[in-house]
C-alpha cells in the first residue's frame, strides 16, 4: 500500500511515511528539550544520565548499569560521567577493594545539585 505526497513526487510506501513521521516529531520534541535544558548547560545525554541517577535513589549505580538504561548509546559512558562528576552533578564512590579476581568500578549517584534542576 502506498500514498501519494503531492503530485511531482513518487508514491511512498505507508511504513515509510510513519518512520519519517516519528524522527521527524522526535526532532521537534529534542528541539524543545534542549532550549529547556540550555540555561542549565546540560546536553540531552548529561540530562538522561541524571535521570537515570535520580531513578537510582541513594544506592547509586555502576557504569554499565546506566549505560544499559541510557536512551541513546553512548559509546563513552566513562568520559561522560568524568564530566558530569567535574561540574558537580554526580559523585562516585569505589564499590570496594581492588584485589584482583573482583573487579572494582565506581558507583555514581546525583549530588544535592541534581535536585534542584
Amino acid at each position: 500500500m502506498s500514498s501519494l505526497s503531492s503530485e511531482n513526487q513518487l508514491p511512498q510506501p505507508l511504513e515509510q511515511i510513519a518512520f519519517l513521521t516519528c524522527i521527524k516529531a522526535a526532532d521537534i520534541l529534542l528541539q524543545g528539550v534542549t532550549r529547556l535544558l540550555k540555561p542549565s548547560g546540560l546536553s540531552i545525554s548529561q540530562y538522561n544520565l541524571l535521570r537515570i541517577l535520580r531513578g537510582a535513589l541513594s544506592d547509586g549505580l555502576p557504569c554499565q548499569q546506566i549505560s544499559e538504561r541510557m536512551i541513546s548509546h553512548n559509546p563513552d559512558i566513562t568520559r561522560l560521567i568524568d564530566r558530569m562528576e567535574k561540574a558537580g552533578w554526580v559523585r562516585c564512590r569505589w564499590c570496594g577493594r581492588y584485589n584482583g579476581s573482583t573487579g572494582c568500578y565506581p558507583i555514581c549517584m546525583v549530588t544535592n545539585r541534581c535536585h534542584s534542576l
